[in-house]
């Protein structure tokens, strides 16, 4: 073990994703602070984004919730059993973020998700006698995950074409979610196409210091208010969704505004 707090990949067993990376030592957490085993504090910033382990460190209702469930029962096979905590939770995530929906499903993670819903939608048309119907679109360079066939979706066009390495969306607010600039260049297509428009010349290189294009949001709070002003947008993806959009993005700049300090976010703006 390093004597700075770090473990490099020549002092551990586990397969690190970077050979040549050196990783803190995580000792302990507490709300969105990481303390190494050198005494270094960190901001977490990192377990809040695509991991979406977002609900801090060392809460202490959270601990007892899975203490106290924990000696109730810790785990079962879900292809075989059922449990109240679960049957509570799919109803609630259905009642708060997709009421439209029938069922949840539960998974270990993105990279399962994304699996499962590609083996979903396959299977679906399958039994529609539509066997046929197996392309997936996708964002080149996105990502959905490290299994096979979520690594599949990412496109990737790297030695190819290196300009197309990244797909700028200047739809306000669609920087915020992958999915989202995904609707928002769709979108855009469609009401390209309905006004006869002819197609923008590709812009090459990094999009964002081109000063002739309209600038992107820029902070939690700009971003929620250039997707409302954006009526195109709004009708494109439909009421439902952009009423998820404003209540999940309220919460996270709630969370933000509790989570990081004066300094923190003086910071940021100075940086953005």
């Amino acid at each position: 073990m390093s004597a700075v707090g770090a473990v490099t990949a020549a002092e551990t067993s586990v397969f690190p994703r970077l050979l040549d990376h050196s990783y803190p030592n995580i000792e302990r957490g507490e709300g969105v602070r990481l303390y190494t085993s050198d005494g270094s504090e960190l901001l977490d910033a990192c377990s809040g984004g695509a991991m979406v382990a977002c609900l801090g460190h060392g809460a202490s209702d959270i601990v007892r919730a899975a203490r106290d469930q924990a000696q109730r029962i810790s785990y079962v096979y879900n292809r075989h059993f059922s449990n109240e905590p679960q049957e509570r939770l799919a109803a609630r995530l259905i009642e708060l973020a997709a009421p439209e929906m029938a069922r949840v499903r539960f998974v270990s993670g993105g990279s399962e998700a994304n699996e499962t819903a590609l083996r979903l939608v396959r299977q679906y048309h399958v039994d529609r006698g539509e066997p046929q119907r197996w392309r997936i679109i996708s964002q080149a360079q996105s990502y959905h995950g490290a299994l096979m066939g979520a690594l599949a979706l990412t496109g990737s066009i790297r030695g190819e074409q290196p300009e197309r390495w990244r797909i700028e969306c200047r739809r306000p607010g669609a920087d915020a979610n992958p999915y989202l600039a995904l609707a928002a260049l769709a979108a855009s297509a469609a009401d390209g196409i309905r006004h006869g428009a002819s197609p923008p010349p590709p812009v090459l290189g990094d999009a964002c210091a081109r000063e002739d294009l309209p600038a992107l949001p820029g902070s939690l709070e700009s971003a929620p208010a250039a997707f409302d002003a954006d009526g195109e947008l709004r009708a494109a993806i439909g009421e439902t969704f952009c009423e998820y959009y404003r209540v999940s993005r309220a919460w996270e700049l709630e969370a933000w505004r509790d989570s990081v300090s004066d300094w923190e976010r003086e910071r940021y703006e100075r940086a953005v």
